[in-house]
C-alpha cells in the first residue's frame, strides 16, 4: 500500500468551523468558545504541512501524521478513541493540512489550515478546523453572508420555526462549497477524505440522540445526526422542509452531541461531556477569521467568537 492509500484508511471525515453571522439566531444552538473569546487551541503537534505549496501531498508529512495518531504501531486497530486518547502521550494532535482557498478558487499559501484530530473509530479519523474559515448565516431568507454562500434559503420566508434544519440550510451549502474549492486545489484531497456514508462511522453519525444543551437543563438539542431524524421534534409537512440525509457530505458542521453532551437527562450537558471527549482547551479557538485575517463582532460582519453547530435547539 502506498502512503497515500494508508492515509485514506484513517482519515474519514472533516468538519469545518464557521462563525456566526447575526440575524437568524432564534432556535439555533451554537458553540461558544470556552473562557475568553480570544482563547486559542493548543500548539500544533506537527509543523510540516500535509500539502506542498503546489497542492500535492507531502509523503513525509503524511508519514508523521500516521505516526502521531498511532497507525504505524497498530495499522489494524479499529477501536474507539476520544480526542485525548488518539496520541500515545495524551496530547491533542493538531497538524497543518492545506491552505486557504478563496471563493474565486485562488489558493493563498500564506494562510495555512490547521486541523485537530477529535475522534478515531473503526480505523477512521475525524478532524476539525481549529479556526473559523469565515462567518456565515445559518439561514437568512436568501441573503448571502459571504462570498462562499450561494444565497439559497431553503426554509422559505414565511416562518422561522424551522430555520434550524441543517440539512436544508445556507450553512450546509456554504460548507459544501468551501470543500469543493479546497479539493480543486489540493491534489488527492477527495480521495483521502471519506464521507460518513462510506466509512465505518456511519452508524453513530447517522443517528444521535436529542440531548440537553450544555448551558441549560431545560433546553435540548435535536437533529444532531446527519442521517434520517427519528426523534420527537418535527418541522411538520406544512413547511415543505423535511429532513434530508447529509451522510454523503465530506465536510460538515459538528453537533451538540459530539461537542457537549451524549446523555439525555436534563442537567447533564457540559463543555466536556460530548462524544469526542473534548476539553475546554479543545473547545476554545482563536476568533481570527481565516478569510479576512480579522476578528469580527457585529451584526453586519458576523461574530467570529461564536461557532455554529448543526443541531437545532428547543
Amino acid at each position: 500500500m502506498t502512503k497515500k492509500v494508508r492515509l485514506a484508511v484513517i482519515i474519514a471525515s472533516i468538519v469545518l468551523g464557521l462563525s456566526v453571522l447575526a440575524g437568524t439566531g432564534t432556535g439555533i444552538y451554537f458553540l461558544t468558545s470556552s473562557g475568553s473569546p480570544n482563547a486559542t487551541t493548543a500548539s500544533a503537534t506537527l509543523t510540516t504541512n500535509l500539502y506542498t505549496e503546489s497542492g500535492t501531498i507531502n509523503p513525509d508529512a503524511a508519514t508523521a501524521l500516521l505516526d502521531a495518531v498511532g497507525y504505524w504501531d497498530n495499522p489494524n486497530d479499529t477501536g474507539t478513541y476520544k480526542s485525548s486518547q488518539i496520541a500515545d502521550d495524551g496530547k491533542t494532535v493538531i497538524f497543518p493540512m492545506g491552505y486557504y482557498v478563496d471563493a474565486s478558487g485562488n489558493m493563498d499559501t500564506s494562510k495555512t489550515l490547521y486541523w485537530q484530530a477529535t475522534y478515531k473509530r473503526g480505523g477512521y479519523l475525524t478532524i476539525w478546523l481549529t479556526q473559523p474559515y469565515t462567518c456565515a448565516y445559518y439561514n437568512n431568507n436568501g441573503t448571502t453572508s459571504n462570498s462562499f454562500d450561494p444565497g439559497t434559503d431553503h426554509s422559505g420566508s414565511s416562518s422561522t420555526s424551522y430555520y434550524s434544519n441543517y440539512s436544508l440550510s445556507q450553512l450546509r451549502d456554504t460548507t459544501k462549497n468551501i470543500y469543493n474549492l479546497l479539493k480543486a486545489k489540493h491534489t488527492g484531497l477527495d480521495s483521502i477524505i471519506v464521507a460518513p456514508s462510506t466509512s465505518a462511522i456511519s452508524a453513530w453519525q447517522s443517528a444521535q440522540d436529542d440531548v440537553y444543551t450544555a448551558y441549560s437543563s431545560s433546553y435540548y438539542a435535536h437533529h444532531n445526526g446527519l442521517g434520517t431524524y427519528s426523534g420527537d421534534y418535527s418541522w411538520g409537512s406544512s413547511t415543505g422542509t423535511a429532513w434530508s440525509s447529509c451522510l454523503a457530505d465530506k465536510m460538515w458542521i459538528p453537533s451538540a452531541y459530539e461537542i457537549f453532551n451524549t446523555t439525555t437527562g436534563s442537567g447533564n450537558g457540559s463543555d466536556t461531556n460530548g462524544l469526542w471527549g473534548l476539553t475546554a482547551t479543545d473547545n476554545a479557538y482563536t476568533n481570527t477569521r481565516i478569510d479576512t485575517g480579522a476578528s469580527s463582532s457585529s451584526s453586519s460582519t458576523g461574530y467570529s467568537q461564536y461557532c455554529w453547530l448543526r443541531s437545532g435547539s428547543l
